[in-house]
């Protein structure tokens, strides 16, 4: 009797500890659940501070300072900005070409132009590169190209072709047309019109300037080691500007067009908040994001002259929140 009620103590307790055990996982899956819930709720609040900037009018200097390895204009190589002879050069002179571009990223000079022919007419078009050890030229893609930005997370910089708009992508090394990679379009007679956007957490992107293009909405990211992702965005994108912006703890791209502000699902972009499209509302304007990672906008009731003051943050018991944000149910602001 003595052994069977052992057996039966040990039983009892077996399965207390299991029944802990099972509590304690619940508990954990619930806490991590609403963990990574909290990190995806975000909310609107009409209290905070719109910090402000003392910015100082700077005058724009199309020609950027030159690198150490260079000193002077005079030590760019003689080109010139139109065809030159030695007997232009004598008798109307020849325009030097001084205009280059500078890459910190590549840590590279480029500059394009004309070398000065001994006889004949004309000059040989060339584009060079020059780094601290060797001036050579270009990579054949980048001939006659336009030097557009520095991408520093990806350590290159992004080209535009001059005649059919490629975006070109070079490491210093190997250029990558990024254009090989856009969905074409039967209806295309002409290379897109493109923007690239950087983000404040490092993501870049390249978005087809859908004012100037004719064609259906594109925005490609470009990730490290030139992985691609196609982010699919609503076709009312069309005909008007985006601007991608990046929130703190986030992973997800949100956007920014007219009246709405969008945030990035499996399915893509997709409105979270927009505005009455009524007459005498004006859409999101002098958006911000904010030192503390939250971002800023106003909307303005155009009969009143009211404006409203909105934060997008993310929400927390000190947050504010006045509208929980959800992207299965956009928030219409009617001012």
């Amino acid at each position: 009797m003595s052994l069977i009620y052992q057996l039966f103590v040990r039983q009892v307790r077996l399965l207390k500890r299991k029944s802990i055990l099972r509590i304690l996982i619940i508990a954990i899956g619930i806490s991590s659940s609403a963990s990574a819930q909290s990190l995806n709720e975000y909310c609107l609040s009409t209290v905070g501070k719109i910090e402000t900037t003392n910015k100082k009018t700077t005058v724009f200097d199309p020609t950027p300072p030159l690198p150490y390895f260079i000193d002077s204009v005079e030590n760019l190589p003689e080109l010139y900005e139109n065809p030159c002879d030695q007997l232009t050069r004598f008798w109307w002179g020849c325009d030097r070409e001084t205009f280059f571009s500078y890459s910190s990223t590549l840590n590279k000079v480029f500059i394009q132009g004309h070398r000065q022919r001994d006889y004949g007419w004309g000059g040989d078009f060339t584009h060079l590169e020059i780094s601290p050890s060797e001036t050579k030229s270009v990579p054949e893609l980048l001939i006659n190209s336009g030097f557009v930005e520095d991408i520093p997370t990806l350590n290159g910089a992004l080209f535009q072709g001059r005649l059919k708009g490629e975006a070109l992508f070079y490491d210093g090394n190997k250029v990558t047309n990024l254009y090989n990679y856009f969905p074409q379009s039967k209806n295309r007679k002409q290379g897109l019109r493109w923007y690239p956007i950087q983000t404040s957490n490092g993501r870049v992107f390249l978005a087809v300037d859908f004012i100037r293009t004719k064609d259906y909405p594109l925005i490609l990211e470009l990730k490290p080691g030139l992985w691609f992702k196609f982010i699919p965005v609503p076709k009312k994108v069309k005909n008007t500007q985006i601007n991608l912006f990046s929130l703190q703890k986030d992973s997800r791209i949100w956007g920014v067009i007219g009246r709405s502000i969008l945030i990035e699902t499996k399915s893509g972009l997709k409105d979270i908040i927009k505005v009455s499209d009524l007459e005498n509302i004006s859409g999101p304007f002098n958006f911000q994001q904010l030192a503390d990672g939250s971002i800023s906008f106003q909307v303005k009731n155009r009969s009143s002259e009211l404006t409203t003051n909105y934060f997008l943050r993310k929400a927390s018991p000190t947050a504010n929140c006045e509208i929980m944000l959800d992207a299965n149910k956009p928030v219409m602001l009617e001012p």
